[in-house]
């Protein structure tokens, strides 16, 4: 049986594939209702499918911002990472929710 830790931790998640943008709505409405008590703060910057831009996020609990940013530079390599800061995290859900996302 494994034990809940309801310590104060943080997950991180980064992959080298893009974002559907339509996926990563549905996201993060999922973790600021579903998550967002137990989230003290997220941040993360992404490659959504089809944008020039980073998308850069930043949540505290439940009060998101997120918006299109800087470019990515020619030769740099586009990812997603993500990572969240609360309690009672599930680092295995939080992976395979970021991971419906991707392309």
């Amino acid at each position: 049986a494994h034990q809940h830790d309801y310590r104060v931790s943080s997950v991180g998640v980064q992959t080298d594939r893009e974002m559907d943008r339509m996926k990563l709505n549905t996201f993060i409405d999922w973790l600021m209702k579903e998550k967002g008590p137990d989230l003290y703060r997220s941040k993360g910057v992404l490659a959504v499918k089809g944008s020039k831009e980073k998308f850069v996020f930043h949540a505290v609990h439940m009060q998101f911002s997120g918006k299109p940013q800087d470019e990515w530079r020619e030769g740099e390599k586009r990812c997603c990472k993500m990572v969240f800061i609360g309690k009672n995290l599930n680092r295995q859900e939080l992976n395979a929710k970021f991971e419906e996302c991707l392309v």
